[in-house]
């Protein structure tokens, strides 16, 4: 008995796999290398070109980034008025943010060569958003956060603004 149907028609989950497939990781090598050097304490401004438009920022590992996110948690802490209750949630905030931190320990003095284990997220700090006709913003620093495989593309060196 014979399988009338061709390859095409079948249903995509009785299509032969391909060994691997599964496995491809279509993240920018070089954009994780460059993340990479970051845990290393080599920082470096990008624009990453994202669905949403362009973010320029400094890479920053993702100890320094949950860090950095724990002091401004405090920072908003400090300015409460009323202060927050030393039992409330919002004291407990910062401590799960340097809690994630322990993901990242090891990584900044005695990292495992550079591709071994490719990171999955990109941290930045003075993030700032860029828009065709827009004027970029937040004019702060801002933390910012995206998976690698979510970018399109990127430049190296810092984006800034014209005066008109």
């Amino acid at each position: 008995m014979t399988d009338d149907t061709n390859e095409s028609e079948k249903p995509k989950s009785e299509l032969p796999e391909f060994p691997g497939t599964a496995l491809i990781d279509h993240s920018d090598w070089f954009l994780s290398e460059l993340v990479e050097l970051a845990q290393l304490g080599v920082p470096q401004w990008i624009t990453l070109d994202v669905g949403a438009g362009h973010i320029n920022g400094q890479i920053i590992s993702g100890r320094e980034y949950f860090e950095q996110l724990a002091k401004e948690w405090e920072n908003v802490l400090e300015g409460l008025d009323p202060p927050a209750p030393d039992d409330s949630l919002f004291i407990a905030v910062p401590q799960r943010f340097r809690r994630h931190m322990e993901n990242y320990l090891g990584q900044d003095e005695e990292a495992a060569p550079i591709g071994l284990n490719p990171p999955s997220y990109i941290h930045l700090k003075n993030a700032q958003y860029f828009n065709q006709g827009v004027r970029p913003f937040p004019g702060g620093s801002m933390l910012w956060r995206g998976k690698i495989s979510a970018v399109d593309g990127f430049s190296l060196g810092r984006l800034e603004a014209r005066e008109d």
